[in-house]
C-alpha cells in the first residue's frame, strides 16, 4: 500500500486520506489497482477525480466503455473498471479516450493517448481497476486497504 495523501492537500482540506494498493495475480499477467480516499466532510467542494493511463497502444473501447482493449505489437491487454464505490449508481462510469496535449517544447509525445476515468470526488470512496490479459472481475470483493 502507498500513502498518497500528501499529494492531494492542494485540492481540499476535506481530503483526510488517499491510498493506493496493488494486487498481482493470474500468473503475473494481471494487475489490480485499488485507490481509496477518505473525506472529512468539511471544506470546499472537490473537483472531479481522474484515474488515467497513458499509452501509445491502439485502444478500443467496449460498447459500454467500461473496458478498454490495448493492442501494440503482438500484445493485447485490457483495462477494466471493476468497481467504483460511490453513493450514487456507478453504472454510468466509463472510460474516455483523449489525445495527449502538452505545451511544446516541454514534451513532445507523438501518438500518446490518455485513457481516463472521471469520478465524482464528493461521492466516490474507492476505485478498483484491473489491467492485464483477461483481468479478473474483482469488483466489491477487494477488501479495504486499511
Amino acid at each position: 500500500m502507498v500513502n498518497l495523501t500528501q499529494g492531494f492537500p492542494h485540492l481540499s482540506a476535506a481530503i483526510s486520506r488517499v491510498e493506493r494498493g496493488f494486487i498481482v495475480g493470474g500468473g503475473y499477467t494481471q494487475l489490480v489497482v485499488v485507490d481509496e480516499m477518505a473525506l472529512t466532510g468539511s471544506g470546499e467542494p472537490l473537483p472531479p477525480l481522474w484515474w488515467q493511463l497513458y499509452t501509445r497502444a491502439n485502444v478500443t473501447l467496449s460498447p459500454d466503455a467500461r473496458t478498454a482493449t490495448l493492442s501494440t505489437f503482438n500484445v493485447t491487454a485490457e483495462v477494466t473498471i471493476c468497481f467504483l464505490e460511490a453513493a450514487s449508481d456507478s453504472a454510468g462510469a466509463a472510460w474516455a479516450l483523449h489525445d495527449l496535449t502538452m505545451l511544446l517544447p516541454l514534451l513532445e509525445a507523438p501518438s500518446v493517448r490518455v485513457l481516463r476515468l472521471t469520478a465524482d470526488a464528493a461521492t466516490c470512496a474507492k476505485i478498483v481497476v484491473a489491467v492485464g490479459v483477461n483481468p479478473p472481475g474483482v469488483g466489491a470483493g477487494v477488501r479495504p486497504l486499511a
